[in-house]
């Protein structure tokens, strides 16, 4: 058996560009001089490690979205557009919407007319920017009744 040598990074973009352009695993081995056995652990490596990211991921993600269900504040996420596309639960609680009624409308809808310009010049261009932005003193209209609420937040 032949004494094995670890593939440079440079192998290794040569394998993945050579695989993307459709070579077999053979004709790449044969292509960047190593066995075949080589450019099949490379691979396999690969993906362990696209499959550990992912499950990292994943296991993020579950996380967040439980802090986001069981917290006392509202939590949403938003489309480019600005529409809703995550509303926590805490939403039902506040202001008695249904988290799930909210999804595709535009948050302006609940935001007390007077206060909409406002955010608008204060805030959307830093938020595009990845700036946080606490909001304080926003009159939110409640769905029992159409009472004004006072409330802040951090657009991030």
């Amino acid at each position: 058996m032949g004494q094995y040598t670890q593939l440079t990074q440079g192998k290794r973009y040569h394998i993945y560009a050579l695989m993307k352009a459709g070579f077999s695993q053979t004709d790449i081995a044969k292509e960047i001089g190593v066995h075949k056995s080589t450019i099949c652990r490379e691979l396999e490596k690969k993906i362990t490690e696209r499959k550990k990211a992912q499950d990292a991921l994943q296991n993020h993600l579950k996380k967040s979205m439980l802090l986001a269900q069981y917290s006392r504040d509202i939590i949403c996420l938003h489309e480019p557009d600005g529409k809703y596309k995550y509303v926590s639960s805490a939403c039902k609680k506040m202001l008695g919407y249904e988290p799930e009624g909210l999804i595709g409308k535009d948050p302006y809808e609940l935001v007390h007319s007077e206060d909409i310009e406002g955010i608008q010049k204060e805030s959307y261009e830093r938020v595009l920017k990845g700036e946080h932005i606490l909001i304080k003193g926003v009159g939110v209209r409640e769905s029992r009744g159409g009472a004004l609420l006072k409330s802040q937040g951090v657009l991030a």
